[in-house]
């Protein structure tokens, strides 16, 4: 069965970058480019697509108004940040804000954008370029300690914080699908979070993503 294209939104300031974005993705028969722009925030006209690919920086200053908007009209769609720039505030703001991933234009190849856009959407993972899960996590030391997790809670944090879906999850750990989401469930309410993306935060934030050095993909 071939599965739908997916539909996207490409958002950058820089138009060179964006029509190098725009060339890569066109290329791709898993991808549908419904529009390019430099910049907007209405969003409502854009309710088909399934991605939205976007540089929030504008002549290097973080805006976050497009990705606030996102969140507000766009909830359903996943958001993939592409950038140039980084600055820690800015980066968890936008993973708390709804952002299902985070790459540098400096260092992700572009088959590495491709497959990290399609896995966001496909499989509703958290996406961290290595080098930001690094900086993410830091000393290992600064980690707060788990609130009472349990070894197999303990063990399914450090998976999430990889970006592993709940299927890999449950394979890896030899338990029913239904067991693992009974214990996102368990980790969203201990960890005092709200959705998974921010559960992957917090875990990468606690070093959980450190035992193997990776983020998916």
């Amino acid at each position: 069965m071939t599965l739908d294209r997916v539909r996207l939104l490409l958002i950058d300031p820089d138009s060179a970058a964006r029509e190098r974005t725009r060339s890569l993705f066109e290329a791709d028969a898993r991808f549908e480019v419904l529009s390019s722009l430099p910049w907007t925030l209405d969003f409502a006209r854009f309710a088909d697509v399934r991605l939205i690919v976007l540089d929030p920086f504008r002549e290097g200053a973080f805006d976050s108004t497009a990705v606030a908007a996102i969140e507000e009209t766009l909830a359903e769609s996943r958001l993939l940040v592409f950038t140039e720039h980084f600055q820690a505030n800015d980066f968890r703001y936008v993973l708390t804000h709804g952002a299902s991933a985070y790459l540098l234009k400096s260092t992700t190849p572009p088959d590495g954008l491709l497959e990290c856009a399609y896995y966001v959407v496909r499989f509703d993972g958290l996406v961290l370029g290595a080098d930001l899960a690094a900086l993410l996590r830091g000393p290992p030391a600064a980690a707060p300690p788990a609130p009472g997790l349990s070894e197999r809670e303990s063990d399914v944090l450090r998976l999430l914080a990889i970006g592993k879906t709940d299927k890999e999850i449950a394979a890896a750990l030899g338990v029913s699908i239904s067991t693992v989401h009974s214990h996102v469930g368990s980790l969203l309410r201990r960890l005092g979070v709200r959705t998974r993306v921010e559960l992957g935060l917090k875990a990468a934030q606690m070093s959980y993503a450190a035992r193997d050095g990776t983020s998916r993909p």
